[in-house]
């Protein structure tokens, strides 16, 4: 997908595939997670991470959707539409920045946690298999919470997913985190309680039940 795609809100933002300042917003939204901070060296740490995710964003192994305000990003999502697909020298390059990356700041606990949650992802593949055609929504942030950019992020990402023609939006929410709230009163729902790195998850998902609008499908 062209990294200049846009999406027209009725408001005056604009919905972007990329946009200024993704990994900072990230960054921020992140910087307090506990798993996060369990299982990476530095802050800094964390923001290389998101620096190397929207590297493969733009590759196109991931979707990077953002809502701009005054030029960057004011809330951001990453997320994967199927199997990522990395080619050619610049993408064996980003998944090696990654590999490195994860080699040198992993906190050893971390990579102890990582170790013991292996066990548990065959179960976690099955569960997914219940779901359709989904895109799994790995990361969102926003940089000013009550002020309507994550919900504007949010609904641009289940957009984006139906013009891919997914089904459905999954994601996983930290069982301790208030956020469990803001996605059940958008309509997701429970679908299991997963485990990972010492940490309980819910993971929830949002199936599409109504046609995608013209205005989409045109694109």
């Amino acid at each position: 997908m062209s990294s200049t795609l846009e999406f027209k809100a009725p408001s005056a933002y604009t919905f972007r595939v990329s946009c200024c300042r993704a990994a900072l917003t990230l960054f921020k939204g992140f910087r307090s997670d506990p798993l996060a901070n369990s299982l990476l060296r530095s802050p800094s740490c964390l923001y290389i991470f998101f620096e190397l995710l929207v590297s493969l964003a733009r590759l196109g192994a991931l979707k990077l959707v953002c809502v701009e305000d005054s030029g960057a990003a004011a809330s951001a999502a990453l997320l994967a539409a199927g199997r990522a697909q990395l080619s050619g020298k610049p993408g064996v390059s980003a998944a090696a920045r990654l590999l490195a990356f994860l080699a040198a700041c992993l906190k050893l606990r971390g990579l102890l946690l990582l170790t013991g949650s292996a066990a548990w992802f065959p179960r976690y593949r099955r569960i997914l298999r219940q779901v359709e055609k989904p895109c799994h929504l790995l990361f969102i942030a926003s940089l000013l919470p009550g002020r309507g950019y994550g919900s504007r992020v949010l609904k641009t990402v289940e957009e984006e997913c139906r013009r891919l023609g997914r089904q459905a939006v999954i994601l996983e929410v930290d069982l301790e985190n208030r956020a469990l709230m803001f996605y059940a009163r958008r309509g997701y729902a429970p679908l299991a309680v997963t485990r990972f790195a010492g940490r309980d998850f819910l993971l929830m998902v949002k199936e599409f039940q109504e046609e995608l609008p013209e205005r989409w499908r045109s694109r």
